[in-house]
């Protein structure tokens, strides 16, 4: 089982999890004065690799996809980590312990890093691991935005004046990843936080489409049966003149959602993403803005409070 380890109180990078730290524990030990014994040099070269070699493959295996995604992070970070020491680590001890006269010197560092490389490797896999959970997670929180028409056929609720309780839940767990500061660098925040709002909002826009689209046709249905005659007040949701029907407050309530949930993406603490936003979340603001104009237009500016 992989166990955090606790940040140095000195300010020292930290390996986060056991694996990586007992991996480097004994990479370093390998050229430690009284066990690196001279003569030896090519074993010691050799069990170094060995060792991180063995760390990438476990990365590479299919166990981890039964990381957690704080997990996966702290891997990410890890595997920079690992690499960072490892350089520092020939430059300042290695190196020296190499003989002048022997041949292909460089190769002891090539080998080195080509094992490091190894590990940098896994990262994307580590990335597309946490976007694909954190944005099922975020899926589930998109459902209750089916339910929305339902709240309002034929039930005689109020204008809609605020913003539904799901969304402040929407990007609840890319906002628990993204408070773990210490498990990602910015870049590597960034990048996932980037793709999982955009795979969220378009994920969205879909469905906001298909409520609206439905709507829609709910309401034209609704007015050829009241042309035919067969008229009923109470499905239309228009029973005094000049009321807003019950398809514009479900037009109201998801635009109000909408600019909720980019409200929520403008608050996250990542400093690119206020500035420039994903196509797919400029549609659903687009998409929200013209329900609201057609609410607008339909029952009139002076019935809807802004």
């Amino acid at each position: 089982m992989l166990l955090y380890l606790a940040v140095q109180d000195d300010g020292r990078p930290c390996f986060k999890l056991k694996s990586f730290a007992v991996t480097w524990q004994c990479v370093r030990r390998c050229w430690e004065d009284g066990v690196f014994i001279n003569p030896l040099i090519h074993r010691f070269w050799k069990l170094s690799v060995q060792l991180l070699t063995r760390l990438a493959v476990w990365l590479e295996a299919d166990e981890v996809a039964i990381l957690t995604v704080l997990e996966c992070a702290a891997a990410i970070s890890d595997c920079c980590l690992i690499n960072d020491l490892l350089n520092d680590l020939y430059r300042r001890i290695i190196e020296d312990k190499i003989p002048q006269n022997i041949t292909g010197r460089g190769l002891f560092f090539d080998g080195l890093a080509e094992s490091a490389a190894r590990l940098l490797s896994a990262i994307p896999c580590l990335k597309r691991s946490i976007v694909q959970t954190v944005t099922k997670q975020c899926y589930q929180n998109l459902e209750p935005t089916h339910t929305i028409p339902r709240l309002y056929r034929r039930t005689n609720k109020e204008v809609p004046s605020k913003p539904s309780a799901y969304v402040v839940t929407i990007l609840k767990p890319l906002q628990s990843l993204l408070s773990e500061e210490v498990l990602l660098g910015d870049d590597h925040r960034t990048d996932i936080c980037t793709e999982v709002l955009t795979i969220i909002s378009e994920r969205y826009l879909g469905i906001i489409s298909d409520v609206l689209l439905s709507v829609k046709r709910t309401e034209d249905s609704l007015k050829k049966l009241k042309q035919r005659g067969r008229r009923s007040q109470d499905a239309v949701g228009t029973a005094n003149a000049g009321d807003i029907s019950d398809d514009d407050k479900i037009r109201l309530q998801l635009s109000l959602d909408v600019e909720a949930f980019v409200a929520q993406v403008d608050l996250l603490p990542l400093q690119q993403l206020s500035v420039t936003r994903s196509i797919s979340l400029q549609q659903l603001l687009e998409v929200a803005a013209n329900a609201k104009e057609i609410a607008m237009n339909t029952a009139g500016c002076d019935i809807i409070k802004n």
